[in-house]
């Protein structure tokens, strides 16, 4: 099931490195400001963004808000991952240290000692896998 989920985000990686295309009959763009926030815009007309797309440009947000704190202005250190993990996700990562150890090396596939975005999206891919089946083992 992580493969799948791996491979899904290995394809889209591609697909969404242009960060253009069409949807709905309406062109869209993905803006990115200098500060890195990111937000989608709506060419051919005035449209609300889906609960999906809003939960993507939080993602992208939180992401580079952590990114940007100290080094690579696009990669997460292994401080900044483990306040994010801390943070965002609500990981207690005092009393398993070796756990960030570990999300870490699983994460950065080019051990150059930072997480980027498409490794970062890794990590939330496993996590929503994980959670959508707790949550159908439920209900």
């Amino acid at each position: 099931m992580r493969e799948a989920a791996t491979e899904t985000a290995a394809s889209l990686d591609g697909q969404l490195q242009a960060e253009s295309g069409r949807r709905g009959g309406k062109e869209h763009l993905w803006e990115r400001s200098p500060r890195k926030s990111c937000r989608l815009l709506y060419i051919s007309g005035p449209r609300m963004p889906s609960e999906l797309e809003r939960a993507m440009e939080i993602i992208i947000n939180v992401f580079h808000q952590y990114a940007t704190r100290k080094g690579d202005k696009d990669k997460l250190s292994k401080k900044e991952l483990k306040q994010l993990l801390q943070k965002e996700l609500g990981l207690e990562t005092q009393k398993y240290p070796e756990g960030v150890d570990k999300i870490m090396c699983d994460l950065d596939k080019n051990s150059d000692g930072q997480v980027s975005f498409q490794e970062f999206v890794k990590l939330l891919a496993a996590l929503l896998i994980t959670r959508n089946s707790s949550f159908s083992e439920e209900t």
